[in-house]
């Protein structure tokens, strides 16, 4: 009894499980005698016969329900995501200066991600939005907080251009210069005192 309760735990039963039951029960029920003969099964299906009928429903049914949570989950997942794009892209479009300015970031040091400090509010307020996201939970403490590697959300990062922030194309005036250093982060200034920077 022990092990028919095992065998009936659907909690242990795999898709690929009851397929193989479906396909095999199936086979059992509905092939003709004489290729059960040519099997050699015959006589395994005069003394099992009656519990075929029960295995190729019951496999048949959790296959049926397992395809219709896949389902369920896939489309939950689509309007999760259709959703939160929908978030993010009315969240970009009411950017203050503050976090376009930590936009700016990434293309004035040319990269996906950057170490930021995720106690600075505005760097926060830009997480929670999902404007950006953390990529690991190991940082380090420094003069201007608690650094981590963030990156843009994947719908930014694969279209937002660096004109879109207010970054020239080409050679900047000094007066263009100024203007784009002082309108940095007040974190990454202090980083780029501390390193080589170009320009910015």
């Amino acid at each position: 009894m022990k092990f028919l309760s095992e065998l009936l735990d659907l909690n242990k039963i795999t898709a690929k499980t009851a397929l193989l039951v479906l396909i095999i029960s199936g086979c059992l029920l509905f092939l003709p005698s004489s290729s059960l003969s040519k099997l050699q099964i015959a006589e395994f299906k005069k003394d099992f016969g009656k519990y075929f009928g029960f295995a190729f429903l019951a496999s048949a049914a959790f296959l049926i329900v397992a395809i219709l949570n896949w389902l369920q989950a896939k489309i939950s997942i689509f309007f999760r995501k259709r959703k939160q794009a929908a978030r993010i892209l009315s969240a970009f479009n009411k950017l203050d200066f503050k976090e376009v300015a930590v936009l700016r970031e990434f293309f004035i040091n040319g990269q996906q991600s950057l170490d930021m400090p995720i106690d600075d509010p505005v760097v926060a307020g830009m997480l929670n939005k999902g404007l950006l996201y953390q990529l690991s939970a190991m940082g380090q403490m420094s003069v201007e907080g608690l650094m981590m590697p963030i990156a843009m959300h994947d719908l930014l990062g694969g279209s937002l251009k660096p004109e879109s922030l207010g970054l020239p194309l080409t050679e900047p005036s000094e007066t263009v210069k100024n203007e784009i250093i002082d309108s940095r982060p007040h974190w990454a200034k202090s980083i780029a005192r501390r390193k080589f920077n170009s320009w910015y």
